[in-house]
């Protein structure tokens, strides 16, 4: 993870037992993205009444829908920050390491995302660092989670 001050705010989903679990860890400082104490109106199943707190919720239903999906022992780690990314880029996301010839690997010699390497190890081979880092655009006012 970064140097840079983080304000971790875990977010488990409570997921079926073949289902991955997610957790989010907050890279946003003070009154900005996740943190924001802007007062909006709730909005489309979000009931929150801050922006920071939608952007809360709908971050648990993403990670309620990606875990339905994906099975894994092993929880998925997410560091998330909200930046500016300019018009028509809703997010950025990608992993933060990347492992081969680990236990548990289907094939030796080839390279996996560090979230999938864990599953298939089962275990979490970089404890000390997030999974997958996420930059969602600011600029995105409307957080709704139906």
């Amino acid at each position: 993870m970064n140097a840079k001050k983080i304000l971790t705010i875990s977010l488990l989903t409570a997921m079926a037992a073949s289902g991955a679990q997610f957790t989010f860890l907050n890279a946003d400082g003070p009154g900005e993205g996740l943190n924001s104490t802007q007062a909006v109106s709730p909005v489309g199943g979000n009931p929150a009444t801050t922006l920071g707190q939608q952007r809360l919720a709908a971050l648990r239903r993403a990670g309620q829908i990606w875990g339905a999906y994906l099975a894994s022992a092993v929880p998925i780690v997410v560091e998330v920050s909200f930046d500016p990314l300019g018009a028509g880029t809703l997010a950025a996301a990608g992993p933060e390491d990347i492992e081969q010839n680990f236990s548990g690997a289907p094939l030796a010699n080839r390279w996996y995302p560090i979230a999938l390497a864990n599953s298939l190890a089962g275990s979490d081979l970089q404890p000390s660092r997030a999974d997958i880092s996420m930059t969602i655009n600011s600029g995105a006012r409307t957080v709704r989670h139906d």
